[in-house]
């Protein structure tokens, strides 16, 4: 008895396989690439600013190391933003801050840049360091920056005291945008006050949003799974 297969049946087999690869695939590839996932776009929606293009101007501010800080140096990178006033208990949120961080991999923290903003003159003691302060808490002058001069003025949310509070800032440049705008500086994103759990939490989950897709490896959101 023969065991071939009747030729409409490849027929038809074969034009599905066709139709499958030449046909279905390119769109639900080009679908799902524009559309994106939907628990990717509620967790975009819930940063507050983001959709509104407030741009952060670092250019000029000079670091307490003895460089300065550009908008170029911020492209295709995020910015988390701290805030250091008078009374402000620094130590607590760089630790936070560290953890953050500790939850990519090198490559995802080499597009993350930490700047801490000093807000008068939150220190008592006058011989504070820079320098002495980055060796004492371990943090490199790459991945984190402490500047002067800056307008606390051009974040738009209270102008009370700002301590345990960080924003965070996108850095990218998006293929649409033929303005240039990026010169003016990163767009405000969100911010999070660091004592609750949940905006920390908010925080990261923001953080692998943002962050550029090709360095998001060691850390992604699933819906329904914690994350740390």
């Amino acid at each position: 008895m023969s065991n071939t297969v009747p030729k409409k049946k490849k027929s038809a087999f074969s034009f599905f396989v066709f139709f499958f690869f030449i046909g279905f695939l390119p769109i639900a590839t080009f679908l799902f690439s524009y559309f994106g996932l939907s628990v990717h776009k509620d967790i975009k929606s819930e940063m507050r600013f983001h959709q509104d293009s407030i741009r952060i101007n670092f250019a000029g501010l000079d670091t307490y190391v003895g460089d300065t800080l550009t908008n170029g140096d911020l492209i295709e990178q995020i910015a988390i933003v701290a805030f250091w006033e008078q009374g402000c208990d620094i130590e607590k949120t760089v630790q936070w801050l560290k953890d953050q961080r500790a939850a990519f991999g090198e490559e995802d923290q080499g597009k993350m840049q930490t700047i801490i903003h000093r807000i008068g003159s939150p220190t008592p003691d006058s011989t504070w360091n820079a320098n002495t302060f980055l060796l004492e808490h371990r943090l490199d002058t790459f991945g984190w920056k402490i500047l002067e001069g800056v307008h606390a003025e051009a974040y738009p949310f209270s102008k009370e005291k700002k301590c345990n509070i960080v924003a965070m800032l996108d850095g990218r440049v998006s293929r649409k945008d033929k303005t240039g705008g990026y010169v003016n500086g990163p767009i405000l994103a969100d911010y999070y006050d660091m004592t609750d759990k949940t905006q920390r939490e908010k925080l990261l989950r923001n953080i692998t949003i943002v962050l550029p897709k090709k360095a998001r490896k060691s850390i992604e959101f699933k819906a329904d799974e914690k994350l740390f």
